[in-house]
């Protein structure tokens, strides 16, 4: 998708998928899930392991599309920062 005044560069919308997955899919799941009765801490056991699979499954999705957009990957920042900081 391109976004307007952010160059020509498509992007992915990874603030639709964010808002899609971690907000209304999880919001969904939780409160089906906590209208039964349940043990104390199993509703935010099911909350922290969808939201990482969910924040797993966005980051990998971005990931390709900046590959596949010739866009660097945040790692590769990291690494290069890295490689500097050790350097001087």
């Amino acid at each position: 998708m391109v976004f307007p005044n952010m160059g020509p560069a498509p992007r992915h919308p990874s603030s639709l998928y964010d808002f899609t997955l971690e907000g209304v899919v999880l919001f969904v799941v939780l409160w089906w899930f906590s209208g039964h009765p349940r043990r104390n801490g199993i509703t935010s056991g099911l909350f922290l392991l969808l939201y990482g699979v969910f924040r797993f499954f966005v980051g990998q999705n971005v990931e390709i599309g900046a590959e596949y957009c010739g866009s660097t990957r945040m790692p590769e920042f990291v690494k290069d920062d890295l490689k500097q900081m050790v350097k001087s």
